[in-house]
């Protein structure tokens, strides 16, 4: 006994370049695996969701584990996502792709040195970490592991973002910190500083192009408690 091709989808329907061709004909106990397009769809057995489903050619006919031929009793149905409070301002402008960029992780840090000496051991990488108090500071260091995620919020426009740090366990919670801007006054330059984050906070606010600045502010700070940072070398900014 053989099967022929399962029929499901018309051939002209969508793109099927990229799908590698049936054989005209299944010998009897061959297998297939159907599932739905995980991006858009779950499978429904009945009225259970499952990943995907086996069909087995038996006796000429395709069978599924419901016992039914082919996919009858299987639907592939569409998911809805429930977005938190802000997505439909998103939405409205276009920009739902921002939504979802809270989870990008975030090195920042600066290298000061001469292209030449920037090795693997020299420590010319200034990573950006906490100080006493609620300061920022640069950390001299020969890496940089991730430190902040940047958050689009309910508050943030197209260009800011609130950055928050990532805590030594990873374990996010509702006392996690964000960088702050400190305005300067007569005692200390402008910088940045870690506060419990608050997403109705201007301050809190960042633009990502301006990190350089700050960072530069912390490096003018750091010279002044420990040594010269500012030596005849070349500078680099930047953030991974």
């Amino acid at each position: 006994q053989q099967c022929g091709r399962p029929g499901h989808r018309k051939i002209d329907s969508h793109d099927w370049q990229h799908k590698r061709p049936l054989p005209s004909a299944f010998e009897s106990g061959a297998v297939l695996t159907a599932s739905c397009w995980t991006e858009r769809y779950r499978l429904l057995k009945g009225s259970s969701m499952v990943t995907s489903e086996r069909l087995q050619c038996v006796n000429g006919d395709w069978r599924n584990s419901l016992g039914e031929t082919s996919l009858k009793g299987l639907a592939c149905e569409s998911c809805v996502q429930v977005g938190a409070t802000g997505y439909a301002g998103f939405d409205q402008r276009n920009e739902q792709e921002l939504y979802f960029f809270n989870r990008m992780a975030l090195s920042v840090y600066t290298e000061l040195g001469m292209i030449k000496e920037l090795s693997t051991v020299a420590q010319h990488r200034y990573c950006l970490g906490k100080a006493e108090g609620h300061s920022m500071t640069v950390i001299a260091s020969t890496g940089c592991p991730a430190v902040v995620v940047p958050l689009v919020t309910a508050k943030s426009s197209p260009e800011t973002r609130q950055f928050k740090l990532i805590p030594d366990d990873f374990a996010f919670s509702d006392a996690d910190e964000c960088l702050k801007s400190r305005k300067p006054t007569n005692e200390t330059v402008a910088g940045l500083q870690h506060v419990t984050c608050n997403v109705s906070a201007p301050k809190q606010l960042l633009l990502p192009a301006e990190l350089p600045v700050d960072m530069w502010d912390l490096h003018i700070e750091a010279d002044e408690r420990t040594q010269d940072l500012h030596k005849g070398y070349s500078s680099y900014c930047g953030t991974s």
